[in-house]
């Protein structure tokens, strides 16, 4: 079964994008370490393993650099009202500006409507500054002013977008599903060129609560697929990714990075154990409802970035999901990507980190190697999936 429309109508293009993950501050820099098959994670630093109360502390973590760096000159903000920003909200107003950099557009000369839609964690820099006691009276009041959802808003005001602004919370779906809606404004017209993403700053930076049971990594190692996986490293980052009709990317003479040929979202329902618990007949629907917009079967495939969490319930549930939809293509092989290995779980930055490198393995026409897998999950023995 297929969509009988045409397929270049329903083509996204991606023509530009910009970020700041663990160990890099760029595309580039993010690229090159994934080439390289370097573990970003930053270790060793802040207090000691200790057991306390029940959990303990894990000197890892995904750190991003120059997270309190903002030109606010440059944007126009004046320095009071920058220092009660969320770091969040400064960083991504700059990626979001060298993304349209990097797509070569200029916003004030554009003739053409702009949109953004992105997401970002709670503001931890607002609450932590709102409950400190001498925070009192009218300081309070200020803090509390930004704890709303100005990230957007703050965006296609300082850029000068006039197309459709949204902030969307959908935790580590959330930068995939702000690139999902994006990518369906534009095929309703809504805008011309549409920016989306996602950020996630943390203002601990240095280390994590490990809990029997739970679903962080006890050794700071994350090793998605591999045997000896015990769970994800958290970590930090930000990407953003400008998008435009394909028609309308090859009329203009744009850099076509790669295409998104169609995408999905959906949920499980009651399809699962718990309430935090994925379901394979959650994910296997949402894959097939992909390749189905798409247009691309699944013998077509040659490349899977997955979300490769290296928690064992998460990883079983991927691979079996995977196992269902591609099972009759076991003649042959698919290459699997996991990100999170290199850089941790960028939670809100997660969708981020993980289609600019599917991106750049398209442009490319190279596929990074996946890190920390001494062996393989048995889940994964006679399947068409391999690492490089």
């Amino acid at each position: 079964m297929s969509f009988n429309v045409n397929e270049e109508y329903m083509d996204i293009a991606i023509i530009g994008m910009s970020g700041r993950f663990p160990g890099a501050n760029s595309v580039e820099g993010f690229w090159s370490n994934l080439l390289e098959g370097k573990d970003s994670i930053k270790r060793g630093q802040g207090k000691a393993a200790d057991k306390n109360e029940g959990y303990e502390i894990v000197n890892a973590f995904g750190k991003v650099d120059g997270m309190y760096e903002f030109d606010n000159e440059f944007f126009d903000v004046n320095k009071r009202e920058a220092m009660e920003l969320d770091p969040q909200e400064r960083k991504i107003l700059e990626v979001t500006y060298e993304a349209l950099e990097d797509a070569g557009v200029n916003t004030q000369r554009y003739k053409g409507k702009i949109g953004v839609v992105c997401g970002a964690k709670e503001n931890e820099y607002a609450l932590k500054k709102y409950f400190e006691e001498e925070n009192k009276n009218i300081l309070n009041e200020t803090s509390r002013m930004y704890l709303g959802s100005s990230i957007a808003t703050r965006i296609a005001y300082k850029l000068n977008l006039q197309g459709p602004c949204l902030q969307i919370k959908a935790t580590c779906a959330t930068a995939l599903a702000a690139i999902h809606t994006a990518a369906q404004m534009l095929l309703n017209y809504e805008a011309d060129i549409m920016l989306a993403g996602g950020v996630n700053l943390s203002l601990n930076q240095d280390n994590y609560a490990y809990i029997e049971g739970g679903i962080t990594s006890k050794d700071g190692y994350g090793r998605a697929f591999s045997k000896n996986a015990n769970g994800c490293v958290p970590g930090d980052g930000l990407g953003i990714i400008a998008l435009k009709r394909l028609k309308d990317a090859k009329k203009d003479r744009d850099n076509i990075i790669a295409v998104i040929k169609g995408s999905s979202v959906t949920n499980d329902g009651k399809r699962k154990m718990g309430f935090t618990a994925p379901s394979i007949e959650g994910e296997c629907e949402t894959i097939k409802i992909a390749q189905l917009v798409s247009n691309v079967k699944p013998e077509e495939i040659d490349y899977i970035e997955t979300h490769g969490t290296a928690t064992n319930l998460g990883d079983m549930v991927e691979i079996n999901a995977l196992k269902k939809v591609f099972s009759k293509t076991y003649n042959r092989s698919i290459a699997l990507g996991a990100v999170k290995n290199n850089v941790g779980h960028l939670n809100y930055a997660a969708g981020a980190a993980g289609i600019i490198k599917a991106a750049m393995v398209v442009n490319q026409r190279r596929i990074p190697p996946v890190i920390n897998v001494s062996e393989e999950k048995d889940e994964l023995i006679d399947t068409p999936f391999l690492f490089e």
